[in-house]
């Protein structure tokens, strides 16, 4: 291993939250329920896989890999440490309805109805807080669909993104690097499960989204910086949860999709 990457793997390390000894059976057995309910070809490599990465966290080994996503079976995320986020996107100021979330570079202004007829598979809408303000269709990507929601009581206004919650939704599975989330040393990567299945929380500070496009190339979000997340799968779609939200708050939404 290159020391480049050694040096890479370690920083990845230190953004992740464990407790000096931590609950191994409590992590593991979770993905393990899910990959006997929905067991695949590659799911028993993947779980085995977010057993190493677990435990060489634990023990404070540099971990074998940066896809702390993949480990934990998360299909279409992939985490790279970065010391700088250069350039600095500025943050959003999105503009009320019904203009929300336009200059977020989220696809194009759609439906649930059309969203739904259109993507081929089912998007989750939370029951609370219940329809979007706006959703937005993207079909470059796999394609993605994004739910919008304005600034309100339990959301507050995002200063990354300026509206109150944004819930992504697309099927990892045939998309294995859709997504890739570039963290700093000053954000952490906490392990949760949703509903007995895998997840991760980013909180701290902000960090920077690209895509990996049908064609190979990679595309950075240079408009703004993601702010705290939520990221789990559901159903065979992966689920991003963005908003001025604590992690409880946000696992309190992902408990209300369907």
């Amino acid at each position: 291993m290159s020391s480049g990457l050694e040096e890479q793997l370690t920083a990845l390390g230190r953004h992740v939250e464990f407790p000096p000894t931590p609950p191994l059976a409590l992590l593991v057995r979770p993905c393990l329920a899910a990959s006997a309910a929905r067991a695949t070809s590659r799911r028993p490599a993947l779980i085995l896989a977010a057993v190493a990465g677990i435990l060489a966290l634990g023990l404070g080994v540099p971990p074998v890999r940066t896809a702390i996503a993949h480990w934990l079976g998360i299909p279409g995320v992939v985490i790279s440490p970065v010391q700088t986020l250069t350039p600095q996107p500025v943050p959003r100021h999105t503009p009320s309805l019904p203009g929300l979330g336009t200059n977020l570079g989220l696809g194009r202004l759609s439906t649930i109805e059309t969203a739904r007829r259109t993507v081929g598979f089912p998007v989750l809408v939370p029951r609370q807080p219940g329809s979007p303000d706006a959703v937005y269709l993207r079909s470059d990507l796999g394609p993605v669909v994004t739910l919008v929601y304005a600034p309100r009581v339990g959301l507050p206004r995002s200063g990354q993104t300026g509206v109150g919650l944004l819930i992504t939704e697309f099927r990892g599975a045939t998309n294995p690097m859709l997504m890739q989330k570039f963290v700093t040393p000053q954000t952490t990567i906490t392990p949760v499960t949703v509903d007995g299945g895998p997840g991760f929380w980013l909180g701290g500070a902000p960090h920077r989204l690209g895509y990996l496009l049908p064609d190979g190339s990679f595309a950075p979000d240079t408009l703004r910086l993601a702010g705290p997340t939520l990221v789990f799968e559901r159903g065979g779609l992966t689920v991003r949860i963005e908003g001025n939200l604590t992690e409880t708050a946000a696992l309190a939404i992902a408990q209300l999709l369907p």
